[in-house]
């Protein structure tokens, strides 16, 4: 089913095409969501429990969706998913101007600008495609990409995040760029 069909069921009351056209997006909004936790300000939040009340409120705020275009569905679940980060990161940070300040000033742009050397990332369908497959990698490999080509972390500053020296964060984000390049080759060669 197309996407203005499923959004058309969903509205009517489906739940089963609600459910899945929330769940088409979650590996984007997680990537989204660790994204923006990668500052201390996002320590200790699991991105996964801020995708999943993102969801959650999608499912019980449809009626506020307007949009009929992919594009503008993703948009409105990471604005959804950007107030839900400051939403957490002011509730732990109440007594810091930090988290207002941040989540205030922080544009909603799928992975940052990062592009992968693909077109830029205006074609949602890539983008999602994108996140289910570093969604796959192992999670030390997703933390060297989010560090490296999201925040463009130095190897240096990624190396704590990942537990080791620079120089294996380096060997570690050239692994998840050869896995990554493979899982996406092979989703290509299967579609």
């Amino acid at each position: 089913m197309d996407f203005s069909h499923a959004l058309a069921a969903a509205r009517a009351g489906d739940g089963k095409e609600l459910g899945e056209l929330l769940e088409r997006w979650r590996a984007l909004l997680k990537l989204q969501a660790r994204r923006l936790l990668a500052s201390e300000l996002g320590a200790g939040i699991d991105p996964a429990a801020v995708v999943q009340a993102t969801l959650n409120q999608a499912a019980a705020e449809l009626v506020r969706f307007s949009g009929s275009q992919p594009e503008q569905w993703v948009a409105w679940l990471c604005r959804l998913l950007t107030a839900e980060v400051a939403k957490r990161t002011r509730c732990i940070y109440s007594d810091s101007g930090d988290a207002e300040q941040r989540s205030q000033s922080e544009p909603v742009h799928l992975f940052g600008g990062a592009s992968f050397g693909l077109r830029p990332m205006t074609h949602i369908e890539e983008a999602r495609r994108l996140a289910e497959a570093i969604d796959r990698l192992p999670e030390p490999m997703q933390t060297a990409i989010v560090h490296r080509v999201f925040l463009k972390r130095s190897w240096e500053e990624s190396a704590p995040a990942l537990g080791t020296t620079p120089g294996a964060a380096r060997r570690l984000w050239v692994q998840a760029i050869e896995k990554l390049g493979e899982q996406l080759e092979l989703e290509e060669e299967t579609s």
